[in-house]
């Protein structure tokens, strides 16, 4: 257990600055510019975001959980997959939101990036070398923070700050990721590629890509009524509170990396006991410690939070603030049930329970976005956050008492 919390320190340590890192980009952005950019930056990751995880089908998890170590034929797989993204959003960009085409395809850049990176942290991850991984995590956000930053207090031109950031992006991960994972794991990196197994392993990531794009689309799907039916200004707050209440989201996602190659094992090993004790026992009571911890900061300091972080305009949103912190809430327990069924390989499924979480989405933003403004969208966020839970503790539960008849 200490070797696994002293692993997942690391990685959690990693993701956190990432978070952090990617939230004080909006707060520079409320800073220096306004609300308006605040939102259209938020509208450029909502559209962009389901695409890249589209491409990024969790071939990363399915590397970890699969016995062969030949890592070639993943790198391979990613590269297409990172090539129809890009080819995808700038359809997407082209045809809805051609007045912000430079602004969302820097950050769809930015995206592609991240994904051609993920690959290269497959191997240590799977060596449990999470250390390394962590490490050109932080100095990789550190540098493009201050880049990003400089860039934006120099010129206060945002979309001059994203394209210095994409050049500096893509020179990290071809001359440091790139170099250093390929010298450090040589061997691995340098195995042959089959051309059948690639398909075998876009057939296998393609429910989980979808999985992925319908749960970010889910997740997003808030925003693009709030930008239809509102203004730039009340997109941009919400989003700015929604990427406040991001670090325990990163949390989330630190636990599930850290305890994914155990709840594998142990399904894989039939210790069916042993994988609820981790999945329902110790991942559940985190979770829930951590949500009731922040929600009785939100509701006791929420207004001052915001008005402290953001500034004035946004402290008189702490309900909506408390309404999203729930949602987080409920969305961190989920994250458990979706680390078991990718460790049992219910893969299959997941396409099957995000899509009725979407359509129940869609229809509840649509209406109480329409009706309650803002807070609707808050509502919005705790309904879909539910009916995804409720969908993803159902099939697990059906699962396990399948193998265990």
């Amino acid at each position: 257990m200490k070797s696994i919390m002293k692993k997942m320190s690391w990685i959690f340590i990693a993701n956190v600055i990432s978070a952090f890192s990617k939230w004080l980009i909006i707060i520079v952005i409320a800073k220096q510019l306004s609300a308006v950019e605040v939102g259209l930056y938020s509208l450029a990751l909502a559209v962009t975001a389901p695409i890249s995880l589209l491409g990024n089908m969790k071939l990363r998890s399915l590397f970890i959980t699969e016995q062969n170590n030949n890592v070639g034929n993943y790198l391979r797989t990613r590269s297409i997959t990172s090539l129809l993204s890009l080819t995808i959003m700038l359809f997407v960009i082209m045809v809805f939101y051609k007045e912000y085409f430079f602004l969302m395809f820097f950050v769809g850049l930015i995206k592609i990036l991240d994904l051609q990176s993920d690959m290269y942290y497959a191997i240590p991850h799977k060596e449990n070398n999470l250390k390394l991984v962590a490490k050109l995590i932080i100095w990789k956000q550190v540098v493009l923070l201050l880049v990003f930053s400089i860039s934006l207090f120099s010129v206060k031109n945002i979309l001059i700050a994203l394209f210095i950031q994409v050049i500096v992006q893509f020179m990290f991960y071809m001359f440091i990721e790139k170099v250093l994972m390929k010298r450090k794991y040589h061997p691995l990196y340098t195995t042959s590629i089959n051309l059948s197994t690639v398909k075998d392993i876009i057939k296998l990531g393609i429910p989980l890509g979808i999985v992925q794009f319908l749960f970010s689309l889910n997740a997003n799907i808030p925003r693009y009524f709030l930008e239809l039916f509102t203004t730039p200004v009340k997109l941009g707050i919400f989003s700015a509170i929604v990427f406040l209440l991001n670090i325990s989201n990163t949390f989330m996602n630190s636990m599930t990396q850290v305890f994914l190659p155990k709840l594998s094992n142990l399904y894989n090993e039939n210790q069916k006991k042993e994988f609820r004790k981790v999945l329902f026992g110790q991942l559940t009571i985190i979770s829930i410690a951590i949500s009731l911890l922040m929600l009785v900061i939100v509701f006791f300091f929420g207004e001052w939070i915001l008005g402290a972080i953001y500034g004035k305009e946004y402290s008189d949103y702490k309900n909506l603030f408390i309404l999203i912190t729930l949602s987080v809430s409920i969305n961190s327990i989920s994250w458990n049930m979706d680390n078991g069924l990718m460790a049992a390989r219910c893969i299959r499924v997941q396409p099957i329970i995000t899509l009725i979480s979407l359509v129940i989405n869609i229809i509840t933003s649509m209406w109480l976005i329409r009706k309650y403004d803002i807070m609707g969208a808050g509502v919005a966020l705790i309904i879909s956050s539910s009916v995804l839970l409720t969908l993803r503790i159902v099939f697990l539960s059906r699962e396990l008492k399948r193998e265990k008849e």
